[in-house]
């Protein structure tokens, strides 16, 4: 492992020749999308010595720059094939459009096969090589014509800003090798942003994070669930909660100057290093003392572009109609009791005329309906996606992280491959939907974020696997609000979710029948 505090590598990181490259590095070294996911180890690396740099010496825009460029590498290099690349002149149109279904499909190809992961790939094959090149001289081409000139490039920072128009945007770092951790705060697209550091050691977030990792390796372990009642994991999570608001969230909300409200705004969170994964909208002294969610309404966002994209995709995805996936019986998996709850209690609400049948027989109600290829093709006139099943993580191969149906898996990469026109809302009532690599917390390539890339506006996971019984209680308080006075709108699912967790809250007191649950998107 590289040790960050060299000073050899600072100086790289702060050379100018390092932060006047990195645009360069997406267009030809991270060219093969098997490199720009699994390879480069030392990037992370650098970009994190880069931004501290940068902070360090005030030029907070340029940190932010860097941060989005560094981050996400492979959704933002598939993201770069789904242009409306219809909507170009000809014959920009036709030839783009052909290459980037090739090189979109060859990317989730060469990544699923790639043998051993975060390992640059020794070779590029040369049709590969020359759709590249035919690519990336295209779009020179079409950058001359007028109006067209940063035609699939980088956000510049105006554009980054605009994410903060329907509320503060928080980038919380924290990286093993520094002796601080910080907030970076985007309030309003017109002011600028703001530099917090926060008031917690290194030594006391390796404990946090020690102590996390551990819940999450018991929540994990299905030989542990019939245990939770008698561990210490309540106990731990409570602590790591207590100090995710000490250290962490109260200084930002003191910061912002934000108080306690029965309506609080709407806050999104761009978590990065060893803070990605953390339950950062739970933090809280519980149970009767100030917790985050009495100040704000939390979301969260992978990247701060792919916030910007997917509220440019809430117009184009008109419809209400809802597809449940509930499996109570899965062929060697555990019986999930309460799935067909889930799924009737959401029937209540949604009117039958908005369901996507799956089968045409009434009577399949055993999940056995819940084939790979009936969902798939279900998927495709679906705007709320709704799985009540069995899922699970894939750390060493995080493409392969799925959803269990009946007689297969649907993996992050079948959805990806999936053309899913009408999708808006995706609720993951499922084991790890957010989940994410420890190694490449940077990458975020999980179930989550997978349904966000695939075209979700919004996404409702959990961090760990959630317990059985919660899940129809709040299947139903979630639905109630989102079809509570007409058609629901993506935007509304957060909120959704924060009045049903603190129904939850009033009902169960455990804070592992809650917090996992968590909102994506926008």
């Amino acid at each position: 492992m590289m040790d960050l505090r060299q000073p050899r590598l600072l100086f790289l990181a702060a050379s100018s020749s390092y932060l006047h490259g990195q645009d360069v590095v997406p267009v030809r070294v991270m060219g093969d999308p098997k490199i720009t996911h699994f390879g480069f180890p030392w990037f992370t690396a650098i970009m994190i010595a880069s931004v501290k740099y940068l902070l360090a010496r005030g030029d907070i825009e340029q940190a932010i720059k860097h941060i989005e460029e560094s981050r996400a590498k492979f959704w933002t290099h598939l993201r770069g094939f789904r242009e409306p690349f219809h909507l170009l002149p000809s014959p920009f149109d036709l030839t783009l459009s052909r290459l980037a279904a090739t090189l979109r499909r060859r990317g989730l190809e060469d990544a699923l096969s790639h043998g051993s992961p975060y390992m640059p790939s020794a070779a590029m094959d040369p049709q590969l090589r020359q759709d590249l090149d035919g690519w990336y001289a295209t779009l020179e081409q079409i950058r001359t014509v007028p109006g067209y000139e940063r035609f699939n490039m980088p956000v510049i920072m105006p554009d980054i800003m605009a994410v903060a128009k329907n509320g503060p945007v928080v980038i919380l770092g924290a990286y093993q090798g520094f002796s601080d951790a910080y907030a970076v705060i985007l309030s309003d697209p017109q002011a600028p942003p703001q530099y917090l550091s926060l008031p917690i050691a290194e030594e006391k977030l390796n404990v946090i994070h020690t102590k996390f990792e551990e819940i999450l390796r018991r929540q994990g372990n299905s030989a542990l669930l019939e245990q939770r009642e008698h561990s210490d994991t309540e106990t731990l999570l409570h602590e790591v909660l207590t100090d995710l608001w000490i250290y962490i969230c109260e200084p930002i909300v003191k910061h912002m100057g934000l108080e306690a409200d029965v309506a609080p705004p709407r806050v999104w969170w761009c978590p990065i290093g060893e803070l990605e994964k953390m339950p950062i909208h739970a933090a809280g002294l519980h149970p009767s003392g100030p917790c985050l969610s009495d100040f704000i309404i939390s979301s969260y966002t992978p990247t701060l572009n792919s916030l910007l994209e997917a509220r440019e995709r809430v117009s184009q995805s008109p419809g209400n109609k809802v597809l449940i996936v509930a499996q109570p019986e899965t062929p060697g998996l555990p019986f999930l009791p309460n799935a067909a709850l889930e799924r009737d209690e959401i029937c209540k609400i949604v009117p039958e005329n908005l369901l996507v049948p799956l089968t045409r027989n009434a009577t399949e109600k055993d999940g056995s309906e819940c084939t790979l290829d009936a969902v798939v093709s279900a998927l495709s006139e679906a705007s709320i996606a709704h799985f009540a099943c069995h899922g699970a993580a894939s750390r060493e191969h995080p493409l392969e992280s799925a959803l269990f149906l009946y007689d297969g898996d649907l993996t992050v990469a079948r959805i990806l491959y999936t053309d899913m026109p009408h999708a808006s809302i995706a609720f993951l009532s499922a084991c790890h939907g957010s989940a994410t690599d420890p190694f490449r917390p940077d990458q975020v390539v999980n179930l989550a974020t997978g349904m966000l890339e695939a075209g979700f506006q919004t996404v409702i996971a959990a961090l760990w696997s959630m317990e059985d019984k919660v899940g129809p209680e709040l299947a139903k308080d979630v639905y109630a609000t989102l079809f509570d006075g007409g058609g629901p709108q993506p935007d509304r699912a957060a909120f959704a979710l924060h009045k049903a967790l603190r129904n939850l809250r009033k009902k169960h007191a455990r804070l592992l029948s809650w917090v996992p649950f968590v909102h994506i998107g926008v």
